[in-house]
């Protein structure tokens, strides 16, 4: 087993068990949390464009049960446990307004998403339960981070629409809970470098582009 670990770590950079999942999918962790989560029969979930490992749990004797998401037995054994339900990231008291208001019909239509705590994958798989990939992020965060799932769009790449009219690509990013249009582009990977020079900006560390290599200039945007 040691070679096995010294061996994935001259070859990936670093070492990780491997956890058998349902679907021929796997699960990798840190190899000091392997004994105990092995213990329990995982099984794979799709979604989000991604695989998460799943397992199920008794909550009572009347063999009600509930789904526990590896990741956070993860943060658990790391005593960094959080519960999405109660946590925020928000540390000061929120005055929220009346109900009858329209700010306050927003609110509670949103169950307050933008203050909930989540456990974010960083490299967007989410089978990669290892300390290094795992990271506290609000759901604005976590949004921001996940790859481009819709595709009916037309484009394969993420902030990034084929315009019926004009038969352009246009170019949108969300940010503050609001949609700023980036205009529209002939070429649809210039385009996509738009959008990452825009994620990059206005997302931070919580990007996910559409390129990996360092931008080395904007595209010329057609108006």
């Amino acid at each position: 087993m040691w070679f096995l670990l010294f061996y994935r770590r001259a070859w990936y950079g670093y070492t990780f068990r491997k956890i058998k999942l349902t679907q021929g999918q796997y699960a990798i962790v840190d190899a000091w949390m392997y004994e105990e989560l092995n213990k329990y029969k995982w099984y794979a979930h799709k979604a989000k464009g991604t695989y998460y490992a799943y397992r199920a749990a008794k909550i009572n004797e009347k063999r009600k049960s509930k789904n526990v998401k590896m990741h956070h037995e993860v943060m658990k054994l790391q005593g960094n446990f959080i519960n999405p339900k109660s946590e925020t990231l928000n540390p000061k008291p929120v005055l929220r307004p009346e109900i009858g208001t329209t700010e306050g019909r927003q609110i509670q239509n949103s169950n307050d998403k933008k203050f909930i705590t989540l456990i974010d994958h960083i490299n967007g798989d989410g089978r990669d339960n290892r300390e290094a990939n795992l990271r506290r992020a609000s759901f604005s965060q976590n949004s921001q981070n996940r790859r481009k799932i819709n595709r009916l769009c037309g484009s394969q790449y993420k902030g990034v629409w084929l315009d019926k009219k004009t038969r352009k690509w246009r170019v949108q990013i969300c940010f503050g809970g609001r949609k700023k249009h980036l205009g529209y582009y002939s070429d649809e990977a210039e385009a996509a470098r738009a959008y990452d020079a825009a994620a990059l900006r206005y997302h931070g560390r919580f990007a996910k582009v559409n390129f990996k290599k360092k931008l080395s200039h904007k595209g010329h945007r057609e108006n």
